[in-house]
This record gives C-alpha cells, sequence and structure tokens, in this order.
C-alpha cells in the first residue's frame, strides 16, 4: 500500500513538471521579469536556453534515471524515500542519480561547445 501511495506521488510530480514546462513555453513573463530586475536581454535569453537545454536532457534520460532526478532533485525525498517509491534500493538510488547527474553535465557541455563553436 504504501509503495502504491509513492508510486501516486510520482506520478502527480510528472504531471506537474509536464505542466510547468508547457506554462515555462508559452510565457514570455520570465524575460519580463529578468527585465524589470535590471537584467539584460540576452543574459535572460541565454539563461532560458539553458534551461531548455537541461528540461530536454532530463527528458531525454532512460524513465528510471529521470525518475530518480525528479525525486531526489526536484521532489528533495531522500535515497531511502525515493528507493521506497520506485521499489528499488537506497544504494540503487544513489548510483542512478549519479549516473544522471554525469549525463546531465555531459549535455550542459557539450551545448555550450556548440554556443562557444558558434561565435567563432
Amino acid at each position: 500500500a504504501e509503495s502504491l501511495v509513492w508510486q501516486a506521488a510520482v506520478n502527480v510530480a510528472r504531471n506537474r513538471l509536464r505542466a510547468r514546462r508547457l506554462g515555462r513555453w508559452a510565457s514570455l513573463e520570465p524575460l519580463r521579469e529578468w527585465a524589470q530586475a535590471g537584467g539584460r536581454p540576452d543574459e535572460a535569453l541565454q539563461a532560458r536556453s539553458r534551461e531548455a537545454v537541461l528540461r530536454a536532457a532530463v527528458e531525454a534520460l532512460p524513465e528510471k534515471l529521470r525518475s530518480v532526478v525528479v525525486l531526489c532533485e526536484l521532489g528533495e525525498l531522500s535515497y531511502a524515500e525515493a528507493g521506497a517509491a520506485l521499489g528499488v534500493p537506497e544504494g540503487t538510488v544513489a548510483s542512478r542519480r549519479h549516473q544522471a547527474v554525469r549525463r546531465l553535465r555531459a549535455a550542459l557541455d557539450q551545448e555550450e561547445e556548440l554556443d562557444e563553436a558558434a561565435l567563432r
């Protein structure tokens, strides 16, 4: 019964992420807020681009890695709690999180290299 509750929490988190992602794509509000705070528009666009790359990289992760990122990073669950939700040992959660973070860093590094190459 407890695993059902955790699975429901995972599903709710996924649905919220999808809704938030769609809202961000449809809205220019973050750019306006940045400009009102005194930021430069090019910096705001660069930040939005980096967020989009990160979002796409998270979505491209295999489900087992993506679930750990959603639960641990966005849901702020401990490894033990995430393990209980996913039905895997705590060590597996830690290992999957490590793999996910490594892949996300690689995706961001690759995007930065492409941006630098475009500026040359």
